[in-house]
């Protein structure tokens, strides 16, 4: 079965041995969106929420 099939069984695993985002991405993302204090920001499809986090 194809692992996007069967994500929601396996978050754990998924979570776990999935790689990382790099700190650099996100304070870049952050400065060029100008997220803030007080700033919203629409989070769609968080997954394992390893991108939500640090925003």
């Amino acid at each position: 079965m194809e692992f996007r099939k069967i994500f929601d069984t396996i978050p754990e695993q998924f979570d776990k041995f999935r790689p990382r985002y790099s700190q650099e991405l996100f304070d870049s993302l952050i400065a060029y969106a100008k997220i803030g204090p007080g700033k919203k920001v629409p989070e769609i499809g968080p997954g394992t929420g390893q991108a939500t986090e640090p925003i």
